[in-house]
């Protein structure tokens, strides 16, 4: 019974394939699965004996999936070993031609009606796009977003991504979950002839895109069919960066699985991931001198105490105390002087971004109508608090304010640590019998450590 059931079929990934290009094709195939009626122990075993295959990812691990049966909507979830977070998948427009073929001959099975079904499902979504396109309130994300809170009960989600109709569903879905990083394939718009301000989903829409804090990055083929298509329209409305391969390819996902557009995914969602991985850097250097210091305390520590018979005196004590609340006040330091490096270069990378969403979201406005002047659309979109000042002005001062912030905690920590540093020099000038005690040696420890912080 087992040669029976759906086989997972991933051609063009392998074990070296970028992880939301991976997810974003193989979670048409889990939609497939699910609808083929495999429970999740099928998907997992069949996962693994693809890694085992390197025919995928082997940082990756398939956690759980949930497929709308009213709407169509699926969802996939994996996490990924090395980040310890969830990565979700969203499937795109998943056309069954067979299923159309074999009910065209009369073989009206369950299984090919069912499969038939989605297909006519992802179509109701896609024309929705054009007349009234869905915010996450809609009723079609409903019984998804229950699931998407399931995982983030229980995980980290850091990326959300998919494919042509799966895109548009992931940047909809990411913006309202605050999933910091959205990565999309060959996306459907947000919108194809408007997005009304003055509509419940639109303004949603708009709202969604002025508050949401992370990247949005669309990949995208020259030649991508949807894309063109829609270039003869004036409103069509996308959300987020673009990155356009100039390759000559479709809108297929497989377009983005070879090596050389693989080369560019991977090195431009470096760029993304580059800011959390160098505040790690700092917080694993930082720390690993920490404990380095603290042990050439505990080394005086003992040696103190050998020194006065196995006790320590007061003076001792409070030296001790004072060196150790040394260190780990100048390791802080050094953290939060590493933080506001970081956030220099996030400010000049991300104002060049919000001025970007400006423009994007002035693109939208215009929907409303060509009659409408530009300080009409302009007018328009200040009423609903999407302006300039909100989308550019407002992010710049929040990432000055945070770090001035900083700024000033890094001041008072180097106050403390002067005061410190003042207050273990005094302890042991007025302390004759600790300065004999400690003798020649380990003074030049005790001021080894000082300057060391």
């Amino acid at each position: 019974m087992l040669s029976r059931k759906y086989k997972i079929d991933l051609k063009a990934i392998n074990q070296n394939t970028e992880s939301t290009s991976a997810i974003s094709k193989a979670s048409y195939e889990v939609e497939n699965a699910n609808n083929n009626g495999l429970s999740k122990r099928d998907v997992i075993n069949q996962f693994n004996d693809l890694k085992k295959m390197k025919k995928f990812p082997s940082n990756l691990e398939y956690v759980d999936s949930y497929t709308d049966s009213l709407t169509g909507v699926t969802t996939s979830a994996f996490l990924n070993k090395d980040t310890g977070k969830v990565t979700l998948g969203m499937t795109g427009t998943n056309l069954q031609d067979e299923a159309f073929k074999k009910l065209k001959e009369g073989e009206f099975s369950r299984q090919n009606v069912t499969n038939a079904l989605e297909t006519v499902k992802d179509g109701y979504a896609d024309l929705k796009i054009l007349y009234s396109p869905a915010s996450d309130q809609n009723y079609r994300y409903a019984n998804t977003q229950e699931f998407i809170n399931k995982i983030k009960s229980k995980y980290d989600i850091d990326f959300i991504t998919g494919h042509s109709l799966g895109g548009r569903d992931a940047v909809v879905l990411g913006m309202s979950n605050g999933i910091p990083n959205i990565v999309v394939y060959n996306p459907a718009p947000i919108s194809i002839t408007s997005l009304n301000p003055n509509s419940p989903d639109g303004k949603r829409l708009l709202e969604l895109y002025k508050n949401y804090k992370g990247n949005i990055t669309r990949f995208v083929a020259e030649n991508d069919a949807l894309t063109e298509n829609l270039k003869k329209y004036k409103h069509y409305v996308f959300f987020g960066n673009d990155k356009v391969f100039k390759n000559g390819k479709g809108h297929e996902m497989e377009g983005f699985l070879t090596e050389e557009e693989q080369k560019a995914i991977k090195k431009e969602l470096k760029k993304l991931q580059g800011y959390a991985e160098e505040n790690n850097k700092s917080f694993v250097k930082n720390s690993n001198n920490a404990i380095s210091k603290l042990a050439s305390i505990e080394l005086l520590r003992a040696n103190m105490m050998t020194t006065n018979g196995g006790g320590l005196s007061s003076s001792q004590q409070k030296v001790l105390e004072s060196l150790t609340a040394l260190t780990i006040a100048q390791s802080f330091s050094q953290l939060i002087d590493d933080e506001i490096n970081q956030i220099k270069k996030m400010y000049n990378e991300k104002k060049k971004k919000f001025g970007k969403n400006w423009e994007d979201a002035q693109k939208a406005g215009k929907a409303v109508g060509e009659d409408l002047s530009v300080n009409g659309v302009l007018n328009a979109l200040d009423e609903g608090q999407v302006n300039e000042s909100s989308m550019v002005r407002e992010p710049e001062q929040m990432i000055s304010a945070k770090e001035r912030q900083l700024s000033t905690i890094g001041s008072s920590v180097s106050n403390y640590i002067m005061r410190v540093r003042l207050s273990i020099n005094e302890i042991v000038d007025k302390d004759q019998v600790l300065a004999s005690q400690i003798g020649g040696l380990l003074w030049c420890l005790i001021k080894l450590i000082i300057k060391m912080n």
